[in-house]
């Protein structure tokens, strides 16, 4: 199991910038109240995702505010972590390998010791929006860092290589309309019309 824990952790002013909160009915909105009732409490934060960079981002953040943050890599480290600590809040990537973030959610939901956990959902539809608002121009991995996730454009990280390859694959064969420019970053490609 790989879980890792950060004592001291935070939410930044930004935060809604660093996140994407599902529209899925079954996340219930996570109130600043709630939240600072989470800090005040000492409670745990469980952050999910198997891209280290960006747990160690949204880690450092929550660290940095106050929070007690625990991590895992996994779907199913995730849930094991859940019945184990008890966490306040689960920070959960949508974009799991295996059991993926909506299959977490939906045995959350499921489980009456664990439905009322607090979930939100880190998903890389921000980047394909971003893309598409964009699209034929070739956006920079440091912009889109900047961007989607909050984060310094000086960070050097593959973060946006590996959400591309992922959103990708969750685009089937769409996904070769998103280009690599290289050296530089991406570009949502405009299909050309048949005549």
């Amino acid at each position: 199991m790989t879980l890792g824990i950060v004592h001291r952790a935070a939410v930044p002013h930004s935060f809604s910038r660093v996140t994407e909160t599902s529209q899925l009915q079954r996340v219930r909105p996570l109130d600043p109240p709630k939240l600072a009732a989470v800090h005040a409490s000492g409670e745990r934060i469980l952050v999910v995702d198997d891209e280290p960079d960006i747990t160690a981002l949204v880690a450092y953040h929550l660290a940095r505010a106050g929070f007690r943050v625990s991590t895992a890599a996994t779907g199913t480290d995730a849930l094991r972590a859940v019945h184990e600590e008890r966490p306040a809040l689960v920070v959960l990537d949508r974009m799991l390998p295996g059991t993926d973030g909506d299959e977490v959610l939906a045995q959350l939901r499921s489980d009456p010791a664990a439905r009322d956990v607090a979930v939100i959902m880190l998903t890389a539809f921000k980047l394909l929006l971003i893309l598409a608002q964009r699209r034929g121009r070739v956006q920079g991995r440091g912009q889109l860092l900047e961007d989607v996730w909050d984060a310094s454009p000086d960070v050097q990280t593959r973060t946006v290589d590996m959400h591309v390859q992922r959103l990708r694959v969750k685009l089937g064969a769409e996904g070769e309309l998103i280009e690599t420019i290289r050296g530089f970053g991406y570009r949502l490609r405009i299909p050309s019309t048949a005549s």
